[in-house]
């Protein structure tokens, strides 16, 4: 199912031209030149061979290299982030990237004598959240609902439900709950003019994975239920 088919189901119906109506359709008008942006810059990362799932939106980031590393689940936000792609970089569902977040996934062997390049993944469990200006170093894992505070600097993995800050990033209060019933992109400007207030069950309307699976044990989909 494509976005556009998704938003149209499932907007909030209001009685023709009530007060609430004329709103809610203003708002969907002003909010069309976004919509066209999001799904734009999304089919452009798929034509270069990123997977990327429904209502998944890819803001103006820096994506160096191949496409065809880069994997994003379904509800996932990226803001302006840099992503240096010499190897994978796998996003799970729902999950936060926010502006300025860089996940560098090359480095280079400093006791080589040709400096060679040493590439590893990073992946990014369910609900997990990178916060502003935040760097994810290579072969990284962020597990399910872990965040990662606003500057910190990612050297090591981060345990699932963990909240994470400084430079080297550790573990700082208590663990997040475990279970979660959102979809950040919901409050995406283009997105919330359709669905406006509707209640809407997100885990059982896009399929999203339950529990602990993480991204790399089940592949992101495009909202049709294919394997992307």
């Amino acid at each position: 199912m494509s976005d556009i088919v998704f938003l149209w189901t499932r907007r909030e119906v209001a009685p023709i031209l009530t007060a609430r109506w004329l709103r809610l359709w203003a708002r969907r008008i002003v909010s069309l030149p976004g919509l066209a942006g999001i799904l734009w810059r999304r089919q452009r990362l798929r034509i270069g061979g990123a997977k990327i799932g429904a209502l998944s939106v890819v803001s103006w980031a820096e994506i160096g290299g191949s496409a065809k590393l880069l994997a994003i689940g379904k509800c996932t936000f990226v803001g302006r982030a840099h992503v240096a792609l010499h190897s994978t970089v796998t996003i799970g569902d729902c999950c936060v990237v926010s502006d300025f977040a860089t996940f560098l996934t090359g480095s280079h062997a400093i006791n080589d004598p040709d400096w060679s390049l040493v590439a590893r993944p990073i992946q990014v469990g369910d609900y997990a959240w990178v916060g502003q200006g935040a760097t994810v170093l290579p072969g990284v894992s962020n597990g399910r609902g872990a965040v990662v505070g606003a500057g910190a600097v990612v050297t090591s993995d981060v345990e699932a439900y963990a909240v994470v800050a400084g430079n080297p990033a550790r573990a700082v209060g208590e663990k997040r709950i475990q279970e979660f019933r959102y979809c950040p992109t919901a409050r995406v400007a283009p997105f919330a003019a359709w669905l406006g207030s509707r209640e809407i069950d997100w885990v059982g309307a896009l399929d999203l994975r339950r529990g602990h699976e993480s991204p790399q044990s089940a592949a992101a989909t495009d909202g049709s239920g294919a394997k992307v």
